[in-house]
C-alpha cells in the first residue's frame, strides 16, 4: 500500500516504480484509490467520511494546502514513535500523518503562518482542517520536516462550537 497526502510532485516522484510485482496493491493519491492504472475505487472523502483501513489506521480529507489533501490517521501503541512521543501515562497515541497540511513544526513559529500560508489553496479551510488534526492527535509527521509532538499550546487557540450536531473549528 502507498498512500500519497496530496498530488504535487515533492510528494509522489517515483510513484511508479510500486506499480510492478505487486498484484494486490492499493494506491491513494490525495482522494483517488486504484487498484490498478485502470482500477478505481469509490470513496467520498469529501463527505467526510474516513476511509478506514483497519481499527487502527483511517484516512481523512483534509483539504486547504490542495483540495484533494488526505491525513492518515494511526492509533499506536508502540514502536519508536510512539516511545519518542508519548506523554508519561500514555498508553496510546494517534499520529497524524498530514504531508503539507503541516509543513513542520516552524509553522508555530512567530513567522510560522507566513510560511504555509503561502503556499496554501485556501489557508481558511487549511487553519479549519489543522485545528481539527490537532485536536484528534498527540504527534504529528508533517510534509517537510520531523514528526513533532502536539505542544498544549498549539491547541490553545482552538475554539469548538456544536453546530448541526458536529463539533466544527471555529
Amino acid at each position: 500500500m502507498v498512500i500519497c497526502t496530496h498530488g504535487h510532485v515533492d510528494h509522489i516522484g517515483n510513484l511508479a516504480m510500486f506499480s510492478t510485482g505487486c498484484p494486490n496493491k492499493l494506491m491513494i493519491v490525495g482522494c483517488d484509490i486504484a487498484q490498478s492504472p485502470d482500477r478505481f475505487l469509490a470513496h467520498d472523502f469529501r463527505s467526510g467520511i474516513a476511509y478506514e483501513l483497519d481499527e487502527f489506521v483511517r484516512i481523512v480529507h483534509t483539504p486547504g494546502h490542495s483540495s484533494d489533501d488526505v491525513t492518515v490517521l494511526v492509533r499506536t501503541s508502540s514502536g519508536p514513535l510512539f516511545e519518542a512521543m508519548k506523554a508519561e501515562g500514555e498508553s496510546e497515541i494517534t499520529v497524524a500523518v498530514a504531508g503539507d497540511l503541516f509543513e513542520s513544526e516552524a509553522d508555530f513559529n512567530a513567522d510560522g503562518d507566513a510560511q504555509w500560508m503561502s503556499r496554501s489553496a485556501n489557508s481558511e479551510v487549511q487553519t479549519d482542517q489543522r485545528k481539527r488534526i490537532l485536536h484528534k492527535s498527540q504527534a504529528v509527521v508533517p510534509g517537510h520536516g520531523p514528526a513533532f509532538r502536539v505542544k498544549p499550546e498549539f491547541q490553545r487557540s482552538l475554539v469548538w462550537r456544536k453546530c448541526d450536531n458536529r463539533l466544527l473549528a471555529c
